[in-house]
């Protein structure tokens, strides 16, 4: 309970620097959309952004860790890649309100995918109705009561997509995909989805068939997800699959893929993606938590440029 009246204090603080009274939906720098699956455009080309994914309880003290760096940082925007609750119900939701519930109370606009968890039961089952996913979109009124949709920052276009409904062939968020991917005029596009297409834990032939359609029609220069409760890098037909599941839930340790780029298999499970874009370049980071520093380390680094 100290640390989360820490952040609280943090947040009230941060609110009184910036001079920010509420939290905006849209900024001055975006441009709004008539189609409601698309948020909006930003042209802002220089930015940062964090990602990371299953901060459900039982969460550790890594997972306030990450919320208070997101916080002091600043960054333009946070990607949370599903799982934040361990079950759909009005008390986990409340934990979730202060702990990264409090980073877009600071201002920094945080961007949700669906999790499998999001949509679970006290008992453990997982299916959808309106009164579950009512809880998450009151946490996420930026996403318009949208499950999947897209926004344009700069030189990328992300495509935030929902692995717990159908992506099938002839499904209606298949051709949602189907009318929008094409129409991307971005150098980069990167798509976020809960459940990974590429891990060692497990398969998930639904995602992987999924993204390997979509690089038929465009070219994907990453994909990110969470689900497995770790971290892993891969590199497929040129695009980086990463999966950043590692916010505090309990750990999933595995033995490493031979094309998994991050070869350790038992450290650095809890951690968040820095990403760090400058016109043509997207620069990410892998920030592990080093336990005897007492803080977040680089412990992985890639580059990604267009043309």
């Amino acid at each position: 309970m100290l640390k989360r009246r820490t952040l609280i204090l943090i947040v009230i603080l941060s609110l009184m620097i910036t001079g920010a009274a509420a939290v905006t939906l849209i900024s001055k720098k975006d441009t709004a959309s008539d189609d409601p699956t698309h948020l909006f455009t930003n042209t802002t080309e220089e930015y940062t952004f964090i990602a990371f994914g299953d901060t459900q309880e039982p969460a550790n003290f890594v997972k306030d860790k990450i919320v208070e760096y997101a916080i002091r940082s600043r960054p333009d925007f946070v990607i949370h890649l599903g799982d934040s609750v361990d079950s759909a119900d009005p008390h986990q939701w409340w934990i979730y309100d202060y702990s990264e519930g409090l980073i877009e109370d600071a201002g920094i606009p945080t961007y949700s995918i669906v999790g499998n968890h999001e949509l679970a039961d006290m008992l453990g089952i997982y299916n959808s109705n309106e009164e579950k996913l009512s809880l998450y979109f009151k946490r996420h009124p930026r996403l318009n009561n949208n499950r999947w949709y897209k926004f344009q920052y700069g030189k990328v276009t992300f495509f935030m997509l929902d692995s717990e409904a159908n992506i099938s062939e002839g499904s209606p968020q298949r051709r949602w995909i189907a009318q929008a991917l094409p129409k991307v005029k971005t150098p980069y596009t990167v798509v976020s989805i809960h459940r990974p297409p590429y891990t060692g834990l497990w398969k998930d032939t639904d995602t992987r068939e999924l993204t390997q359609w979509m690089q038929t029609v465009r070219p994907l220069s990453m994909v990110l997800s969470g689900h497995t409760h770790n971290y892993e890098r891969y590199i497929i037909n040129e695009t980086i699959y990463i999966v950043s599941g590692g916010g505090g839930s309990s750990s999933h340790f595995f033995k490493r893929q031979p094309d998994d780029y991050w070869r350790f298999e038992n450290d650095t499970a809890n951690h968040f993606m820095l990403f760090k874009v400058t016109g043509s370049k997207m620069v990410g980071e892998m920030m592990g938590y080093f336990l005897l520093q007492q803080k977040f380390v680089v412990y992985d680094r890639f580059t990604i440029e267009s043309g």
